[in-house]
């Protein structure tokens, strides 16, 4: 028991997490361009200290108007890019390596402006190298380490032909192999989150069926004990209506007829959930034999008729005689009561149903067809799902369904080793087609 709730309750975490996932991304935006403004405020206040190198300080001297310009585009960059620049413009991926070049490049005037290969600001490369290899695919990751190498190479312009030279060529080649240091452990990290996440999903998706088990189980277990008192309130109802030794005034025989036609409605529905639960569990079995189509058709009818005389449809059968199928006789039946009780449902009064048969060579096609109210070209999609989500005019989205029948249907279909599709138009009627295994012998 304890364990159910235990993840009922990982089940209510993991939506909202789902449901919190985009003001997640959002928020990351924020930080990351707050994390740019607070880096470069701390830089310009280390700008302070003296520089090393021979260069150090007098280069300091000259370009710290040049820093305070570069540390000052970054900041209206990290603002205009996050908060001005749609992502409908650029694909994430695409946005990211750009603002990464970016940086980059600033981190190379700064550099520069601080002593060149030997400014202690160097380390800055590694840091959009770093981000670009864990966050971006191996190619982008790769671009962004030979741009970094690049730009870092223009710093020995400034000790060409000088006795410091070889020295500003060691540290850029000390450098350089940070870069790719950097830039495989990037790679590393990032396939060892993708292994972690990867489990992590697998737990959540294990989690999912347990709960979607349970949930089966428990949908069996309360259909299940519904079912006997509703089949016992059935029975008392039909008959006192139906005895003639019971006298009741037209107005209590009315209601209580109703009340048994409600009653029928409810077992249906409940049948339809032990069905629904044993299809999802694994429980429901199949045996399959020779069933002749037309009595199968009349058996289905047989709780039906009363409702289709008294909307005075017009029913006409069209199945020949010995058309025999290889399906499980129960479950034909049952997809027959439900494709045959939602057209008289849809159908109005003095409406029409037709039912018909044609065979091919391997299969006997079964097609019920009705006038009714039909179904809309953008909903034939869904009409055999479950459950399906659409957006309302607010924007809040919605769980709806067609009825469980449609989806016990394909389903059932589907085990029985044929299938069902559906033509409609609105306003003129619905036909539904079952694809049936034909039965052959070898002596036929």
């Amino acid at each position: 028991r304890w364990e159910k709730v235990l993840l009922l309750f990982s089940l209510y975490l993991f939506t909202k997490k789902m449901e919190n996932k985009e003001a997640k991304f959002k928020r990351i935006e924020r930080i990351r361009e707050l994390f740019v403004i607070v880096f470069i405020v701390a830089g310009l206040l280390i700008i302070q200290l003296p520089l090393p190198g021979p260069l150090g300080n007098s280069l300091l001297r000259v370009y710290l108007p040049g820093i305070y310009f570069v540390c000052l585009f970054l900041v209206f960059f990290a603002l205009i890019w996050h908060r001005i620049v749609p992502k409908k413009w650029l694909a994430s991926e695409m946005k990211f390596f750009i603002e990464t070049l970016v940086y980059t490049t600033a981190i190379m005037f700064i550099v520069q402006f601080t002593g060149g290969t030997y400014s202690y600001f160097n380390f800055l490369y590694y840091l959009p190298v770093l981000n670009t290899a864990a966050n971006l695919p191996l190619r982008y990751a790769i671009a962004s380490s030979i741009f970094a190498s690049v730009l870092m190479s223009f710093h020995l312009i400034n000790y060409w032909g000088t006795a410091a030279f070889s020295n500003a060529l060691s540290l850029y080649i000390l450098n350089l192999f940070g870069i790719w240091l950097v830039t495989a452990l990037g790679r590393f990290l990032v396939t060892e989150l993708t292994i972690i996440q990867r489990r992590q999903q697998e737990f959540q998706v294990e989690q999912l069926r347990q709960l979607d088990k349970l949930k089966d189980e428990f949908v069996f277990i309360i259909a299940h004990e519904l079912r006997s008192p509703i089949t016992a309130i059935r029975g008392y109802l039909e008959l006192i209506t139906t005895d003639p030794k019971i006298k009741l005034s037209p107005n209590l025989k009315s209601l209580l007829q109703k009340s048994f036609t409600t009653s029928s409605k409810i077992a249906t529905i409940i049948g339809l959930l032990l069905e629904v639960a044993r299809i999802e569990t694994g429980k429901i079995r199949f045996y399959f034999q020779k069933i002749d189509l037309q009595e199968a058709i009349n058996f289905a009818l047989h709780d039906l008729k009363h409702q289709i005389e008294q909307k005075d449809i017009d029913l006409t059968i069209e199945v020949p005689k010995e058309t025999l199928v290889l399906v499980d006789k129960e479950r034909l039946e049952e997809v027959l009561n439900i494709l045959i009780e939602n057209a008289t449902e849809f159908t109005p009064e003095f409406g029409k149903i037709f039912i018909r048969s044609h065979s091919t060579e391997k299969q006997v096609l079964l097609t019920i067809s009705d006038t009714g109210v039909g179904v809309p070209e953008d909903m034939k999609g869904k009409i055999f799902d479950k459950l399906y989500t659409e957006n309302s005019k607010t924007g809040e989205v919605k769980v709806k369904g067609y009825g469980i029948g449609l989806y016990v249907s394909k389903q059932l279909m589907t085990r029985l080793g044929g299938d069902i599709t559906v033509e409609s138009i609105v306003g003129k009627g619905t036909s539904f087609t079952l694809y049936l295994p034909k039965f052959w012998s070898f002596g036929s």
